[in-house]
């Protein structure tokens, strides 16, 4: 098995793909992991490629260059304008489909910078067919156009992407676009660039999305054919919202899926890609059925009529009945956003059988206040469980099996610890249950992660149970994911069999209304930024445990320890002992 989020160069198949890499010899993977844009879309296993004397502004990867060329093909001879060029990676594949090109970008200012794009152009055989203006849009698309008879038919925006300023450059090229035209964007993952081919969808343009790295799309009017794309189907791809409604090729039904490029001679036939990088790019036609799957998948949602997934989160913390945990404050802020997305939820808490004098009826009415139903197993249903390691506490499985099984949910989430629904994901791996049902498994803190981190020894067979069931839960999982690149580079090193559907996802912050009447106050406390008086107090807030930094910040403190005694700063330990301690 190869190692999680690998990068690679993906290409759709069914495109035609041009190579100019001699003549940028400067390109190299960049380091998307550490890049500041918040945007940027790190958990795409896809190689993210930038020039090496400027690592943070990147190209258009593979895919998305290829697909920016075959978009192009079907305007060879025509003229097209492109907003942002940078290093002219994108530039040389829109001239090397044959158009002739404007481009306007404030960088070729500069006479070296020039030079190095004017090589490149050059390198590729296509400087008669392309103008580089040094100019800012939306001003310059004014001056490049009072010079011109013929208007564009054919627009690449890729520039300025903070604020409204995508949304002027449309504003700007549109009096000067033919009637049969096309608008190719770059960086829709950005709100404020989809809010560019927004504004063409309101002015009666047809559009839509492809699932690329930083997604892509396109927007036409008139006789312009769409290119067909197939996402890669080995990445478990997510929609920002911003883009919700919007067809996305390879996935929605409605999509051009048959569409071809056209060939160079202009005979409209299916285009064939190199034929080298096809057979590295491999199993077209698993490909192909995995996108023929969500295609499916998405007609039916959308045939339903105001269908309401309905969803499960197992867990043995959540708000209220569980008094501290990351694992509970993440569950809450899931099932949260899901029912105010419009999900049926249910969380189905199995920490009662491990705290059985809390009171849960109070919490029921407050979740249910939030439109979500709580329902919990209690200590009295581990009776029923028999087997070798009931002594130990390890029921939990078994009973959430037996909920489960009784009932219908479109999607079940469990959570890692625990294994608590390895013997439901054994079930359905099995095929005797929930066939028809997604189970999602989230990686928080395997026990065995736990220990290592902790530096300890497993000192009770319910950690064997566990660490098993843990495993387990991983390998049947349909989808798994982890707030973290780290921890599942972890599971992988350490024998963890991963899905195929395997991606990073941040965790969902929880409201404050559970808050509301309840202990305490009701808000959090403010937050200030920028400089602050000098702390007299250090508070350290977390278990004690090696996992939680304690060492770090112990040997932090002693390093400081005459700073903190002049300047008489005391530190203070919140955090309750780990159980594995005195």
């Amino acid at each position: 098995m190869s190692l999680p989020f690998t990068d690679r160069d993906y290409i759709s198949p069914g495109l035609r793909v041009v190579l100019p890499d001699a003549h940028f010899p400067h390109m190299r993977p960049g380091d998307r992991l550490s890049h500041p844009w918040k945007y940027l879309r790190r958990e795409v296993p896809h190689r993210w490629y930038v020039d090496e004397r400027y690592p943070l502004m990147g190209f258009m990867n593979r895919d998305e260059a290829t697909l920016l060329y075959n978009v192009a093909l079907q305007f060879t001879g025509r003229p097209a304008l492109e907003i942002g060029a940078w290093l002219g990676w994108s530039t040389c594949h829109l001239a090397l489909a044959g158009v002739r090109l404007d481009v306007i970008d404030p960088a070729h200012a500069d006479p070296e910078f020039r030079a190095v794009v004017e090589r490149s152009l050059a390198g590729c055989g296509v400087s008669a067919n392309v103008n580089l203006t040094a100019g800012r849009s939306p001003e310059g698309v004014e001056e490049v156009a009072a010079g011109r008879i013929e208007k564009w038919s054919l627009f690449a925006i890729d520039g300025d992407h903070e604020g409204s300023a995508p949304e002027r450059d449309v504003r700007a090229c549109l009096p000067h676009a033919d009637r049969d035209c096309a608008f190719v964007f770059h960086d829709l993952a950005s709100p404020e660039v989809a809010a560019g081919l927004r504004l063409l969808e309101r002015e009666g343009f047809q559009v839509l999305v492809y699932q690329t790295q930083q997604i892509m799309g396109l927007a036409w009017r008139g006789q312009v054919t769409p290119v067909a794309h197939v996402p890669d189907p080995e990445v478990a791809w997510q929609l920002p919202h911003h883009l919700v409604g919007l067809p996305v090729s390879g996935v929605d039904f409605g999509a051009p899926a048959g569409a071809r490029a056209p060939s160079p001679n202009g005979s409209g036939g299916p285009a064939e890609s190199a034929q080298g990088i096809v057979e590295s790019l491999g199993s077209d036609g698993r490909r192909r059925a995995a996108a023929r799957l969500l295609r499916e998948g998405y007609e039916a949602d959308a045939g339903a009529g105001g269908w309401q997934p309905s969803v499960c989160i197992v867990s043995n913390e959540i708000v209220g009945p569980f008094k501290n945990g990351g694992i509970g404050t993440a569950m809450t802020g899931l099932a949260e956003h899901l029912a105010a997305a419009g999900s049926r939820v249910t969380v189905l808490y199995t920490g009662g059988v491990w705290a059985p004098d809390v009171q849960l009826g109070g919490w029921k009415r407050r979740y249910a206040e939030l439109g979500i139903e709580f329902a919990a197993l209690s200590i009295e249903e581990m009776r029923s469980v028999g087997g070798p390691v009931k002594d130990c506490g390890f029921g939990v499985p078994h009973l959430v099996y037996e909920y489960l099984a009784a009932r219908h949910f479109d999607v079940v989430h469990f959570n890692d610890c625990g294994g608590e629904g390895s013997v439901c994901l054994v079930a359905k791996k099995l095929g005797l249950a929930f066939q028809e049902t997604l189970l999602v498994v989230a990686l928080h803190s395997p026990s065995e992660w736990v220990l290592e981190l902790n530096h300890t020894l497993p000192t009770s067979l319910l950690l064997s149970a566990y660490n098993y069931a843990e495993h387990l839960s991983v390998k049947c999982a349909d989808v798994l994911w982890s707030p973290s690149r780290y921890l599942i580079e972890w599971a992988w090193q350490r024998g963890f069999e991963l899905p195929e559907q395997t991606f990073v996802q941040q965790y969902c912050l929880p409201s404050q209304r559970l808050r509301e009447k309840g202990q305490g106050p009701a808000d959090f406390p403010a937050v200030n930024y920028g400089r602050v008086s000098l702390p007299n107090e250090i508070v350290f807030f977390g278990r004690l445990e090696e996992r939680k930094g304690l060492r770090l910040f112990c040997n932090a403190v002693h390093a400081l320890r005459q700073e903190f005694a002049e300047r008489k700063v005391s530190v203070t330990f919140l955090g309750k002992s780990s159980p594995s301690r005195p």
